[in-house]
């Protein structure tokens, strides 16, 4: 367990690569993470052709976005995100912050997140939605019936997929979580960030993680 703060330095980088060269791009970028309880953004700036004439602003779930127009930028394009955050152990509570969406918004099935037996059967365990200990009982489930595998399941596919094969990466274990918590009637949504590893080693992609809205608690 942390005593303190960590401050963490972050460089994502996105790479383009096209059959042809492109004559026009225009990007939304969802690159720019928010300052609040767990987490203080120090610096942060992203690098990409055509930022210097973005156009900034929120979206309807609170999101920072640029938006930016490329001309004449050939078959390959990289985008750049960099900047030092300071994170606080908050034991996974972010509490009540400002939000844009009602929390019913969060309770919708989606195609993505519709409940099949298995997953109605894994909601069966949030006995007490107002408890966090019901929903790392859910968490564990969903670890011990999804093997970590990486290469086995792709971004589109259903919570239900996945649950029935038994293999999957953070993303599969996110849906399924969400899918379960919205059947017991509990608002959850996706969240993505970044996974701090080890002895320099670096990530692929982003890291998911699941929230769920505990009154009491945020």
């Amino acid at each position: 367990m942390l005593d303190g703060p960590m401050r963490i330095e972050i460089s994502h980088s996105t790479h383009y690569r096209y059959g042809a060269p492109v004559s026009q791009s225009v990007q939304h970028l969802r690159l720019t993470p928010p300052s609040d309880t767990c987490q203080s953004i120090l610096d942060w700036h992203i690098e990409t052709p055509g930022m210097e004439k973005a156009l900034a602003y929120n979206d309807a779930f609170g999101n920072v976005v640029h938006l930016i127009s490329q001309g004449r930028i050939g078959d390959t394009m990289t985008i750049t995100a960099s900047g030092t955050v300071e994170t606080r152990d908050n034991h996974g509570v972010i509490g009540h912050l400002p939000e844009m969406m009602p929390p019913r918004v969060y309770l919708r099935q989606t195609e993505l997140t519709h409940p099949n037996a298995g997953i109605r059967k894994l909601a069966s365990l949030v006995d007490q939605p107002d408890d966090v200990a019901s929903f790392h009982k859910l968490m564990d489930k969903i670890r011990d019936q999804i093997t970590y595998r990486v290469g086995v399941t792709e971004p589109h596919m259903a919570a239900a997929e996945v649950l029935d094969p038994g293999e999957g990466v953070c993303q599969d274990h996110a849906h399924i979580f969400i899918a379960a918590a919205r059947h017991a009637g509990v608002p959850a949504r996706y969240v993505s960030g970044y996974l701090f590893l080890e002895d320099d080693e670096s990530s692929e992609a982003h890291h998911a993680w699941a929230g769920v809205l505990i009154e009491q608690l945020g």
